[in-house]
C-alpha cells in the first residue's frame, strides 16, 4: 500500500479554520483519492494506540499538533508543508504495520473496497 499526499486546502466553519489534507492510496489495482481533516488524523492516530495495546508493536510517529500557531494564527505554509509531510510518512509507515492490518477502522478510513480487505490484512 502506498500513499502520496497531493495538496493541502484550507476550509472555513462558521466557528474556525482548517486544512484538508488529499491524498491518494494505492494498492494492488484500485487507487483512491480522500481527503481529511488533521482531526480525523489524529483519530486514526487514537484508535491505532488503543490496538497496539493488544499487539505490542510501535507506531511511526505522528506529527504533533499546533495548538498554539493555531490558537494566534501563527501557522504558516511552511507548517503546513510540513504537517503533509509528517502525515504522508505516518499513513506510509502505519500501512506496514500490524496495527493497521488488525484494524477494521483503517481501511474504513482510506474508504478500501471490501473486495481488498481480507487481502491486506493477510498481507505481511
Amino acid at each position: 500500500m502506498e500513499f502520496k499526499f497531493l495538496s493541502v486546502r484550507e476550509a472555513r466553519s462558521k466557528s474556525d479554520k482548517y486544512y484538508l489534507f488529499q491524498f491518494e492510496v494505492s494498492y494492488k489495482d484500485w487507487n483512491n483519492v480522500v481527503e481529511k481533516r488533521y482531526s480525523e488524523f489524529l483519530e486514526l492516530h487514537r484508535v491505532m494506540k488503543l490496538i497496539r495495546l493488544s499487539i505490542t508493536q510501535p507506531l511511526p510517529h505522528f506529527p504533533g499538533q499546533m495548538l498554539m500557531k493555531t490558537l494566534f494564527h501563527k501557522v504558516t505554509p511552511k507548517d503546513i508543508e510540513e504537517r503533509k509531510a509528517g502525515l504522508e510518512n505516518y499513513m506510509n509507515e502505519l500501512s506496514k504495520g500490524m496495527c493497521a492490518k488488525n484494524s477494521k477502522y483503517f481501511p474504513d478510513f482510506i474508504s478500501l473496497p471490501t473486495r481488498l480487505r481480507d487481502e491486506y490484512m493477510q498481507d505481511i
